[in-house]
C-alpha cells in the first residue's frame, strides 16, 4: 500500500534537470574572456586622460585581476568537464544478463 505521504515521481522527474547546451554554451570560453578583457581595456584607453595615475593604476589592477579570476573558473570547468568524461564508462548489456546455476541447490 502507498503512503499518502509518498508520491510517485513524474518520467519527467525521474532524469535530472540539466541546463541547455553543452558545457562550452553554459561557460564562458576562452575567447570571451579574452574579449571582454581588451574591451575593458580600450575603455580604460579611452577615458585614460581624464581620470588621475592612482585611479588609472587600480583599475588596470582590477581589470587583470578580472581576468585571471575568469582563466582560474575557466581552467577548472575544463578539468571537471574532462574528469567527468573520463567517469562516464558505458556498461556493456552482457554485464547485466543474468545466467543461470549449473546445479539446484534447492
Amino acid at each position: 500500500m502507498i503512503n499518502t505521504n509518498e508520491h510517485l515521481a513524474s518520467p519527467d522527474m525521474s532524469q535530472p534537470q540539466e541546463a541547455a547546451g553543452t558545457t562550452e554554451e553554459r561557460f564562458l570560453s576562452r575567447v570571451q574572456a579574452t574579449e571582454m578583457q581588451r574591451s575593458r581595456r580600450s575603455m580604460l584607453a579611452s577615458i585614460e586622460s581624464d581620470i588621475s595615475t592612482p585611479f588609472r593604476e587600480v583599475l588596470e589592477r582590477k581589470v587583470r585581476y578580472e581576468y585571471a579570476t575568469l582563466s582560474a573558473l575557466i581552467e577548472q570547468e575544463d578539468h571537471k568537464a574532462t574528469a567527468k568524461k573520463k567517469q562516464r564508462k558505458v556498461l556493456h548489456t552482457q554485464y547485466f544478463v543474468q545466467k543461470r546455476l549449473a546445479r539446484n541447490f534447492l
